[in-house]
């Protein structure tokens, strides 16, 4: 977004008009724009959807007109000829190409996989160049191996689809014959009743068992739950998807879908994520709270000074819920608070913890989205 209002001051166009201008039309992208005008009526447009809890789907769109790292309406054609400009180059040059797909390093030095907008990195002994994205009921991914001359373009209506799976799912098919690291040259799995080989780390695998717990994430506060999958893990997450991981040796596993994605280091105080060269995330296992809480504590107003509002929690069917004091500033919030440790629960996939007084009795809660954190509504 910041980037479109730069756009705007130094070209005096929006971005919308000058994407139009200088690259859609040029590259001959004849069915995409910045889509800065929610009324705008789109011929072809796919809606998108959500699963619901008691099953089926609804609708899931959004009316946002603030375009940049988003927003943009396209076809898989259109998609086409983006792809083709990174080889024969029509907007821009070779040299901004070749720096748009150049990672970049940590103020330490360390290599990233990250470039401009784009993620440089390999897969199965293939450079990949890929970048995917999500916004309410949409998913897509885009990822091109460039040696190979094959792009492979996702574009998914519906928010528990997993596009970069289905993308790679594509290219193990394509690919198979001129992937360096090739399925067909893998070991055989041993037959029923054989003893397993030793992992490639050299360790034992032990029971992943060990691991199955619940997981708070140390920066934004959301828990998620790790199960066991076969003889690897699922890490369950807070919005209804699951990572499947695969063992490596030891506390080690790997996402099971991605060789080259993430790594999983677990160990008696939690586990990390390393991936793309950048710092790990870290998650810190907690304690579910088993007891039966008296939910009654929690229930009243709640006033945020910083931002304006009040959220009022009340007690309905045994279970707490968050509204808006002002049901007119949006739609009624219908997902119930999920207890997850002592004084925290998790509203779908944001955490809200309570703070107490030295008296013990509730003073407040900490709510927490992504890069806002700990924004605190006091209770009155």
């Amino acid at each position: 977004f910041l980037l479109s209002q730069i756009v705007l001051r130094v070209a005096d166009r929006s971005l919308r008009e000058y994407a139009t201008e200088a690259i859609f039309t040029p590259l001959g992208m004849k069915h995409s724009h910045f889509h800065d005008d929610h009324t705008h009526v789109i011929g072809r447009r796919a809606a998108g959807y959500a699963p619901r809890d008691e099953g089926g789907f609804a609708i899931s769109q959004t009316a946002l007109e603030m375009v940049g790292d988003g927003g943009v309406f396209t076809t898989i054609e259109d998609l086409v000829e983006w792809d083709r400009n990174f080889y024969a180059p029509r907007v821009g040059d070779e040299a901004l190409l070749e720096r748009m797909q150049t990672p970049g390093t940590t103020s330490g030095g360390e290599p990233l996989t990250y470039a401009l907008g784009l993620i440089v990195d390999d897969y199965r002994g293939l450079r990949r160049v890929r970048h995917g994205g999500a916004f309410v009921g949409y998913r897509a991914e885009l990822v091109r191996f460039p040696t190979e001359h094959t792009s492979i373009a996702v574009l998914c209506n519906l928010a528990s689809t997993d596009p970069t799976r289905l993308a790679l799912a594509v290219a193990d098919v394509v690919l198979e014959d001129r992937l360096p690291d090739r399925l067909a040259d893998r070991p055989a799995a041993p037959a029923a009743g054989a003893e397993a080989p030793a992992s490639d780390a050299g360790a034992a695998v032990p029971d992943p068992g060990r691991w199955v717990a619940a997981y708070r994430h140390v920066e934004e506060g959301f828990v998620v739950r790790v199960a066991a999958d076969g003889d690897g893990l699922a890490i369950v997450l807070p919005w209804d998807e699951s990572v499947a991981l695969a063992p490596l040796g030891g506390p080690l596993f790997r996402e099971k879908d991605d060789p080259a994605g993430s790594r999983f280091e677990f160990d008696a105080g939690g586990f990390r994520q390393l991936r793309d060269g950048r710092d790990p995330t870290v998650y810190e296992r907690v304690e579910l709270d088993p007891s039966d809480r008296v939910l009654e504590q929690y229930v009243g107003d709640y006033f945020s000074s910083e931002v304006g509002a009040t959220y009022r929690i009340v007690l309905d069917d045994g279970a707490l819920r968050l509204e808006n004091a002002d049901p007119r500033r949006q739609a009624p919030i219908e997902a119930p608070l999920e207890p997850t440790f002592v004084d925290a629960f998790q509203l779908q996939h944001l955490p809200i913890e309570f703070d107490r007084g030295a008296d013990g009795a509730i003073t407040g809660f900490r709510l927490s989205a992504g890069r806002v954190r700990n924004l605190l509504f006091a209770k009155r």
